[in-house]
């Protein structure tokens, strides 16, 4: 299968980056020269711990940590997948600097909601294809700015916390995706809320508040710069 020859090829690449491992006697930490992947950043984000002698990663380590970073449990979900549910997947992995996992789950829900609809993988497919394949790939169109003056309103509430983000409209924008983290640091930052105009709401649980926001807009085919962080009124 074309796609599971794509990711198979894929883990090989980031096995190979794990081989560049050395000590540097400076700083005192094992390093990489990596060719294809932000290895270093791999493994601390998905908390593999690579700082003693013996550490070691192989192929079927790096088959694992391939599908999850396509979104699937492990190697043996990510081969039963489904045909269109892989070549989303192959897409996405292959834009993911442009078009996230978090983005797009968060643009379905966001279209299923407004259509009350719940879509196949073959119809997400087609709007994948149709919408964003061709921009996320060659698209030099110019990318919207920031949205101005975010600002993070938190009402208490009996589950939670309701939080209201208000913040000055894009030109030629479509909608609108608000991030949020524990930290100020927009790396790290997920997707929690989505809407076509500011005021957008987002209901916070107490285990899942975190203090820091941004937004971006979306002009149907490609995600704009990111605001300030806001940080809530707690």
């Amino acid at each position: 299968m074309e796609h599971i020859a794509y990711f198979k090829l894929q883990a090989k690449n980031l096995h190979k980056d794990s081989e560049t491992r050395f000590f540097n006697e400076k700083s005192k930490n094992y390093e990489y020269n990596p060719k294809y992947f932000d290895i270093g950043s791999l493994f601390l984000d998905y908390k593999i711990p690579d700082d003693k002698e013996d550490f070691s990663f192989t192929l079927m380590n790096a088959q694992h940590l391939i599908a999850k970073m396509a979104g699937y449990e492990n190697w043996g979900e990510l081969k039963k997948a489904p045909e269109p549910e892989l070549k989303i997947r192959h897409i996405l992995f292959d834009s993911i600097h442009r078009l996230t996992f978090d983005e797009w789950n968060m643009y379905i829900q966001n279209y299923e909601k407004e259509k009350h609809i719940r879509l196949s993988w073959k119809e997400k497919l087609e709007i994948i294809q149709k919408k964003f394949t061709n921009e996320i790939i060659t698209s030099n169109q110019k990318i919207l700015p920031a949205p101005k003056n975010l600002y993070a309103f938190m009402l208490p509430i009996l589950t939670g916390f309701k939080i209201t983000f208000s913040f000055d409209a894009v030109e030629y924008a479509q909608s609108y995706l608000v991030y949020g983290s524990s930290i100020n640091d927009i790396d790290t930052a997920k997707p929690l809320a989505a809407g076509q105009f500011s005021p957008i709401e987002y209901v916070a649980h107490h285990q899942s508040y975190v203090p820091y926001y941004w937004v971006r807009a979306f002009d149907g085919k490609e995600y704009g710069e990111w605001s300030s962080v806001a940080r809530t009124n707690r």
